[in-house]
This record gives C-alpha cells, structure tokens and sequence, in this order.
C-alpha cells in the first residue's frame, strides 16, 4: 500500500504555477516557416566551424513572420521580401566567430555538435549534470557570496534546470528556426557541468557562470525573433550587429570556462572556471550591449511605412513581454528564498525580555557625566582595531555593572546609525525571570539580533535551521557551532563591514554553572573568526567558574577590568 502524498511546499506550489504559465506564454515559432529538412545522420567533421554548423542550421524561412505571431496572420504587402534578405544560422555563427580571437575559436571548435539530434541528446546529458550538482549543493548546503552576489548554489543549480527546460520545450521547430538553440556550445556546456567539483568556491563560480549565461543565452534568442517582424534597412542591420555582438560575449566566456576545463586535471583543481572578474565583466558587458539591442530595437521603425512600422511596433510589444518574463523567472527564486528565509527565521525561539532595550529589560542607564573614564576606556576597546576580542567587566554585587552595560549598548546603538561600530546583539540574565536565568536559548537569541544586522546571515541561518529544526533544544556546544561559529565563518562579506560587538550582562546569574564553563569556553574560540568583526562584552561577579574559565583562555584574547580597581577620584567624582 502506498503511503499518503505529500502536500506541495510553497516553494513548489508557486514554482508550479509561474512554469504553467510561463510555458503557456513562451513564443515558439510559428508552424508556417518553412525549413529544410536536416539529415538525420551524423555530419563529418568539417574544416570550419561556420560549415560544420550550416549543415545542421541551413534553414531559410519562407518568409518573415513574428515569432509569436499566429501561422495565419498575413505578411503586409510592403514588407515581401526573399528569404536571402534575412541572416542564415551559418551567417549568423559566422560573423560571431570572427570577433572571437584565434584561441577562443580554437577552444570552441569542437563543443558545436552538428546535427539537431546531436544537440537534443546534449541537452539531456546536461540537464541530468545540473540535476546531479543540484543534488549535491542540497546535501551540503553550500552557500556563497560571488560577484557581489550572495547565492544558494542549490538555488543556482535550479535555476539552471529550468533555462535548460525552456531550451528542450520548444522543440524542434524553434531548433530549426532559431540559431542559439542549435548555436550554443553545448557540448562544452555539458562538460562543465559534468565536472567533478568538491570544492564550494569552484562550485559557486561554475553555477552563477552557468546560469548568467543560459540567462543572457534566452535573451538572446528573443532579440533573434525579432527582426523576422522587418523589412531590410540600415537600422535591422544596426540592431542585428548589437545582437552579435551579445553572443560573441556569450561565446568569449564560455570559452573561458571550457579552456579551464580543457587544461590537466592538476592544474584545473587550483583554478576556477570563472573567476568574479570574469563574472563581473561579463555582466557589465551583457548590460552594455543589451541597452545598445533595447536602442537598436527603439530605432527600427523610423524609417518605415505606416503599415511596417505597426507591424514592428507589434513585435517589438512581443520582444518586451518575453523579456520581462525572462526577468521575472529570474527573479522568482529570489522572491521564494526571501519567503522560506523568513519562514525559517520565524521558527527560531528567543526571549525578547533578555535583549537590550526591549519592554522587559530595565531602561536604567548611567547618569550623565557619570563613570565618565570607564565608558571612555570601554567604548576605545570597541572602536581601536587591534583591542583584545573579550572584554570582561567584574565587580561585586550592587557596583552598577548591569546600568554600565546598559549604557554602553545605548552608545553603540547610537555610533552604529553613523560609525563602522554597532550593537550586534545583547541577553541580559536575570536570575528567577522566566528564561533569562537559562542558556538554552541564549545562543537563539544572540543570533535572533545579529541576522537584522548583518548582510546575509539571515539566509545561512534560514538554511541551517529548515536543515536542523530540533537544533535549538540540543546541547550548548552544538547551537553554538551551527548558528554562530560556522555561519560567521562562511560569510564572505566584499566590503569592510562594521564591527559589531555582543553584550553579554551578568552571566554569574546563568543558573547552571556548567552552562556558564560552556559559554566562556565556547566564546574563546572567538579569535578564529575572521571573516567579520565581531567582540564579546561580558559582565559577571568575579565567582570562582567564571574566574576558572577565564584562567583557561589565552590571555591574548580577553582584556579584564576589576570595578574595585577603579581609582578612588574617579568614584567619588561620578558620585
């Protein structure tokens, strides 16, 4: 007996209903070009890359008709032309070819495969490669910030399958009309996407390159429809060069990737196929040159008849609607991570109460021009980029520690609106006070605060708890490592980001004394954190575990201040 079904998550449910209707509106081209017909056995190698793909692209349409127009809307009068008025596959190639260098044709010359079956049977092979990294990205849960983008690589690799879905739903009547489809070289594409890689970083920047150029590769199969809707004129021939010029870009990095795949496997493991140079070039070059087709497309009717010009009016209508709903695809999955992340988020538990500032916690702070020397001392450890990473304030019972912490998170609040220093997060315990008295959600808490202050995390931690939903009820050492230690490690931030600094007030009134051996040993390991500044303000009676588990640390990594020892002229000036 089969079990019960599963209920679609969100994820799916919109994913199913967006493809639906994204395959309902996609424009196929019509029924009514005509093609020859592209022999079914395997073209010989040829001398050129330019013949080796006329022979599976040699296809003229009878006439030029709008890819999205129906098959029984008539051609105007004033727009018969012959079918050598429009541009060849081979053509098309061809002039692309020619602003490659030398060596970037060499690398590209045997990934074009020549016949359409050839290409069908690619396409399959590399959309199961994408399905297999997809798979290993969920395993592993990579994520990764590459060419200023922060990127889930299983989100990547989806979006993958689905430009590769788009390619194998249109058919082979697109095939045998459309020059990208047939145009790409996807024998290399497959490679690269068959490629052993273990490694995050080579993974992340073979996903994005993938993905950005399947992307620009769908663009560019719009912009080719839609000179079919013109007559011969100086601005189609404008806007045809624009729209080579997009895929020899396309061409130039895929070749790059492809050299890096083509070099020994010793060196290819020190190298990725992309670097964010790369990445970013490309883009900046696909943006440059995509304005330039928008202009180009803009000019087209200028110079037209009345007639012509709402025929191209038309289909420049039909261009803009495909563009969109490429972008729109695109920006799906954006739109369903910021979903499920704060979905995810919403599931981690942490006491409101113990947080600085918050309706529960004491608004006692110190009086103005009072402990006026300390705070200065305090708030320079903060600022001064080589301070110890723990600062630990002790004193006995009633010497304002609590009010001493409570103002300095005020001040940092304050600096980080306008300063690179800010209140990462706080817990404030409390003895006897419902949970501030336990540390079971002491570790929640903290990184409750610190995801709404610092870029990214919050997806690291949405992935680490929809993988781990029980994690919060688990042992001290095990919260800490997957919502603090190892997040804070993976972050890749590209800019100089702020140091943010964790108050910790009163951990002499945690009621476990294991509980507190755990916390101080845990945070010790502060120092190996090094992708992001981060600082621990700690305040406690000086009772025998805490002064224990500061004996243990390094004495490099805490600085420690006795309120006791505080000169005499600075309490009675305070008072």
């Amino acid at each position: 007996m089969s079990g019960p079904s599963t209920k679609p998550g969100l994820r799916q449910r919109l994913r199913a209903r967006f493809k639906s209707n994204n395959r309902a509106s996609s424009p196929v081209p019509s029924s009514s070009l005509s093609a020859n017909t592209v022999p079914t056995t395997t073209t010989q190698p040829s001398s050129s890359l330019s013949t080796q793909f006329a022979s599976s692209s040699n296809i003229r349409p009878s006439a030029p008709v709008s890819s999205s127009s129906p098959a029984t809307n008539p051609t105007p009068s004033s727009r018969h032309q012959s079918s050598s008025d429009l541009p060849t596959n081979e053509d098309i190639l061809s002039r692309t070819l020619q602003r490659l260098s030398n060596n970037e044709r060499a690398t590209l010359e045997h990934q074009f495969l020549p016949n359409l079956q050839d290409v069908d049977v690619a396409l399959d092979d590399t959309l199961t490669a994408a399905k297999e990294k997809q798979r290993c990205c969920i395993e592993k849960r990579w994520t990764f910030t590459f060419g200023g983008r922060f990127i889930t690589l299983k989100d990547e690799a989806e979006k993958i399958v689905g430009w590769l879905d788009r390619f194998k739903a249109v058919g082979d009547i697109a095939s045998n009309a459309d020059p990208v489809h047939v145009g790409l070289p996807w024998a290399g594409i497959r490679l690269l996407l068959e490629a052993a890689t273990s490694e995050r970083d080579q993974m992340a920047a073979l996903l994005a390159g993938c993905e950005t150029s399947l992307y620009m590769a769908n663009r560019l199969k719009a912009y080719m429809d839609f000179p079919r809707t013109l007559p011969t004129t100086l601005t189609r021939t404008n806007f045809e060069t624009a729209v080579i010029e997009l895929y020899a870009h396309i061409l130039r990095f895929l070749a790059r990737a492809i050299a890096v795949y083509q070099d020994s496997t010793i060196h290819r493991a020190f190298m990725a196929f992309w670097t964010t140079s790369d990445f970013q070039s490309f883009e900046t070059d696909c943006d440059r040159t995509g304005l330039r087709v928008e202009i180009e497309a803009n000019n087209c009717d200028r110079t037209l008849s009345a007639q012509d010009r709402e025929h191209a009016t038309q289909g420049r209508q039909e261009l803009q609607k495909v563009l969109q709903e490429l972008e729109q695809y695109r920006k799906m999955q954006g739109s369903l991570d910021r979903i499920e992340t704060k979905i995810d988020l919403a599931k981690l538990p942490y006491i409101a109460g113990a947080i600085f500032n918050s309706y529960q916690e004491a608004h006692v702070t110190c009086h103005p021009n009072t402990r006026v020397d300390l705070l200065q001392q305090i708030q320079n450890w903060a600022q001064q980029p080589y301070s110890k990473n723990i600062f630990w304030l002790n004193g006995d019972a009633g010497t304002g520690k609590s009010t001493i912490s409570r103002t300095f998170a005020g001040w940092l609040t304050d600096q980080g609106r306008v300063e690179a220093i800010d209140l990462g997060a706080s817990f404030f315990f409390k003895r006897g006070e419902a949970d501030r008295g336990s540390a079971i959600k002491f570790f929640p808490t903290l990184i409750h605060q610190l995801v709404l202050k610092i870029p990214d995390l919050n997806m690291l931690i949405a992935e680490v708890i929809s993988s781990d939903p029980l994690l919060c009820d688990k042992s001290l050492g095990e919260q800490f490592d997957k919502l603090i230690y190892a997040p804070l490690k993976q972050l890749n931030l590209t800019r100089n980001s702020s140091t943010f600094v964790v108050i910790v007030d009163a951990l002499d009134e945690c009621e476990k004394e294991e509980d507190i051996k755990a916390i101080l040993q845990l945070w010790s390991r502060l120092p190996k954190i090094t992708t992001i500044n981060i600082r621990l303000f700690l305040t406690s009676r000086p009772e025998l575990p805490i002064r224990l588990g500061f004996k243990d640390m390094s004495a490099d990594i805490h600085q420690d201040l006795l309120l006791r020892d505080i000169p005499l002229s600075t309490v009675l000036r305070d008072i």
